[in-house]
């Protein structure tokens, strides 16, 4: 199993959740945007996304994040929440990093999608993370704690290995 999955050319690397053998690089399936590695699950429906972003001009951590979700929100409203589901959102700081729950409860399933927000000042780049988990169904949005904890340690292990990539 290879634990460190190379990110943009090897200018970045990160271990993957459950291992970099469990995905497919989804642009050896489809065109993929320059600023964006997409990972998705083999054996189940789980993508992880990696963007490099602009900058946003918001010092605030949780602003920053709102800035960059809202057209995930957009998107998500016209394609995956319906009017009777209940929508939760939580923010968690941990060692200067921002990560957000995103949970979409209906009367048969959780859908969590888990986001963080790396800021690298220094080259005007915001990175966000996105985990999203294999659906579950019939699970309490507080058995979805663990899928929490995997991507905070994934998150973790993202490294800048060679600057060059900005410039």
């Amino acid at each position: 199993m290879s634990l460190k999955q190379q990110l943009y050319g090897g200018h970045f690397t990160i271990e993957l959740i459950n291992g970099s053998d469990n995905y497919v690089d989804a642009s050896t399936i489809r065109e993929v945007p320059d600023n964006q590695e997409v990972f998705v699950g083999k054996h189940d429906d789980t993508s992880i996304l990696i963007d490099l972003l602009e900058e946003v001009p918001e010092s605030d951590l949780i602003k920053a994040m709102e800035y960059h979700l809202e057209d995930i929100l957009y998107d998500l409203n016209k394609s995956a929440i319906t009017p009777s589901d209940k929508v939760l959102h939580k923010d968690v700081i941990v060692d200067g990093v921002i990560y957000h729950r995103l949970s979409i409860i209906s009367e048969d399933k959780c859908r969590d999608m888990y986001y963080a927000l790396i800021r690298m000042g220094e080259f005007e780049t915001d990175i966000i993370i996105t985990y999203n988990p294999p659906c579950a169904h019939n699970v309490s949005i507080d058995e979805h704690g663990n899928d929490l904890d995997k991507f905070k340690a994934m998150v973790k292990t993202f490294t800048l290995v060679d600057k060059s990539i900005f410039g």
